[in-house]
């Protein structure tokens, strides 16, 4: 007999679950445009052929299917493969634009190395920061941490470049847009 936590697990799983199937049959996605469109009358406000989807806090596009909110990304990728993603990357790094040319599967340490250049950074370069008299470049990857110290910011702009370029490949980004 099931512990009552396994029962709850399972409705839990059964609730929020949706198929490819299910997700086909409300939802048609033009992987040019990235949009989404409602196949069916979902509810008195949603009406087949509206554009699916609204703009999160985030900047992502969420689609509601079966009471549960769903990344339209995450969606597409389950459209387009049959399977559900565990992380995508937006190659252009524009959260809501879901073209299938746009999206590809990433591993968390890929996600970030496509990531803008962080707030506090005041240099204006990814990857560069003031050191008292001198700059630093400093990136990770595959758990490794690069550090080297630059007298100008000229000379810590082209070597973080360059290195951004070697150890991220296709995910590589300056950070500026």
């Amino acid at each position: 007999m099931p512990l009552k936590n396994e029962i709850r697990v399972e409705r839990m799983k059964c609730a929020t679950a949706t198929t490819t199937g299910e997700v086909r049959e409300l939802l048609k996605y033009e992987p040019s445009t990235g949009l989404f469109f409602w196949k069916k009358d979902v509810s008195t406000k949603i009406k087949a052929g509206m554009q699916a989807g609204s703009i999160d806090r985030q900047g992502y596009i969420v689609i509601v299917v079966r009471y549960r909110n769903y990344s339209a990304h995450r969606l597409a990728w389950l459209l387009m493969t049959g399977e559900w993603p565990r992380q995508i990357d937006h190659r252009n790094n524009t959260r809501n634009d879901n073209r299938w040319e746009n999206l590809r599967i990433a591993t968390n340490s890929q996600n970030q190395m496509n990531c803008r250049i962080k707030s506090k950074n005041w240099t204006g370069q990814k990857n560069v920061y003031h050191n008292g008299t001198s700059f630093v470049v400093r990136i990770m990857a595959d758990g490794v941490d690069h550090n080297k110290t630059f007298q100008t910011i000229e000379e810590a702009v082209a070597h973080a470049q360059a290195l951004r370029q070697r150890l991220h490949g296709e995910y590589a980004r300056d950070g500026l847009s």
